[in-house]
């Protein structure tokens, strides 16, 4: 079992650091990194000295800035070489997978707990297909809120699409990937992964078995706000047309065609549409550069530690504090935060940032705690949740309307 030495083993990597604040939001918003910056400076000047030449000027020039970053992501990820892409946003990434893999008149699955956008997107493609979203199966978990294996496993439509949570963004319930998957394949249903929670905290994100995945960089990986997604496709769905095409996942040498003829790009990069931001690229590229000095498999084990802990300390406080831990205690079942239910979640959230501590809260009644392991030490742990006590009691037996309060994307 890893120990307090694997968090030491991040400390000067280059991981973002909030200095006197006890930033525990990471998994909402990552903080502000200096590599960012200044990667994004780099391009500043190229932009301000070279002008449209930045596009191609030398290797480094903006039209292989999409291909370069998947290529670092695919080593991350231990992924095949061309099955990643970086571009535009998560839901816009699931909408085209959705449109290209799933199969009109198949059934649609995705879990009772998923994300606004998500679901929207499922609803989307539902009515395009000719379906009604009443028809879209929800994958209810237990009384305790979390799933179990079986049961998500039992629910996967035959010959459909389901789209899941690799961690669940309210309980941080980590999904168990290869199973599912495994299960997926032998009932021929495809299933989209939402990775938005998981990806920078969790090592083994299925690569090897899963039929597709999307993610965020906004989050664990401190790309900055609203950065540029990413996506993966397995090798086996990579001979497909997108179903939603654009200039720029056309094959880089015939982009400029003056005939217009549509020649995808080899590999997921054909899952590119417009013009890629080049700022938002930039940032990415710097944000990378912790990961890559140390490894997601690091990352994690640090992670577990730092969540242990404070897991443990939450559930030694539990009846003290009012509060419910519903985040599964075994490390490999959890992504990087722990989520308490609270009645007062909300107004916990808000108290909380008064006292120097950044949590975030969902509705109804969950207040998340994302410790970035690379800045927390075993002291931090115990500080924090005394805090956490003191706002439990600060909101005890007060009324008050939690619904939106600290909200963020």
């Amino acid at each position: 079992m890893a120990t307090w030495a694997a968090v030491d083993t991040l400390r000067g990597a280059g991981f973002p650091v909030m200095d006197g604040l006890h930033y525990w939001d990471g998994n909402s918003l990552g903080p502000y990194s200096p590599a960012v910056s200044a990667a994004v400076d780099a391009e500043l000047v190229r932009w301000e000295q070279q002008g449209i030449g930045g596009w191609t000027d030398g290797p480094d020039g903006w039209l292989h800035l999409p291909r370069k970053l998947a290529a670092r992501l695919e080593v991350l990820l231990g992924a095949e070489s061309g099955t990643v892409a970086v571009a535009g946003s998560i839901t816009s990434n699931l909408l085209n997978l959705l449109l290209t893999l799933h199969r009109p008149g198949t059934g649609l699955a995705i879990d009772a707990q998923a994300f606004m956008s998500d679901r929207i997107v499922v609803e989307s493609i539902a009515e395009i297909t000719g379906m009604s979203v009443t028809d879209i199966h929800s994958i209810e978990p237990k009384s305790d809120r979390l799933y179990q294996t079986e049961a998500v496993i039992a629910a996967l439509p035959h010959g459909g699409t389901a789209v899941l949570p690799v961690v669940v963004y309210t309980t941080g319930q980590r999904f168990d990937m290869r199973a599912i998957q495994a299960a997926a394949i032998a009932c021929d249903c495809r299933v989209i992964w939402d990775a938005a929670h998981a990806i920078g905290v969790v090592a083994d994100l299925g690569v090897d078995v899963i039929d597709a995945m999307v993610w965020c960089h906004y989050k664990w990986m401190n790309a900055g706000p609203g950065a540029v997604a990413g996506m993966y496709v397995h090798p086996r769905h990579l001979e497909m047309l997108p179903a939603l095409r654009g200039w720029f996942g056309v094959d880089q040498h015939r982009i400029f065609d003056p005939a217009g003829v549509y020649v995808p790009a080899p590999g997921a990069a054909r899952y590119q549409l417009g013009t890629p931001h080049i700022f938002s690229l930039a940032a990415l590229s710097g944000a990378l550069q912790p990961f890559e000095a140390v490894g997601f498999a690091a990352v994690e084990a640090a992670c577990a530690v730092v969540t242990s802990e404070l897991r443990a300390r939450l559930v030694e406080t539990a009846s003290a504090g009012g509060w419910q831990v519903v985040t599964p205690a075994d490390p490999a079942q959890r992504g990087g935060h722990i989520a308490l239910a609270h009645a007062g979640a909300g107004r916990m959230s808000k108290a909380l940032r008064g006292m120097g501590v950044v949590p975030d809260h969902r509705p109804p009644d969950i207040l998340r705690l994302a410790p970035p392991a690379w800045a927390v030490d075993e002291g931090d742990i115990a500080a924090v949740v005394s805090k956490i006590l003191d706002a439990a009691r600060g909101v005890q037996g007060a009324s008050g309307d939690d619904s939106d309060q600290d909200l963020v994307p």
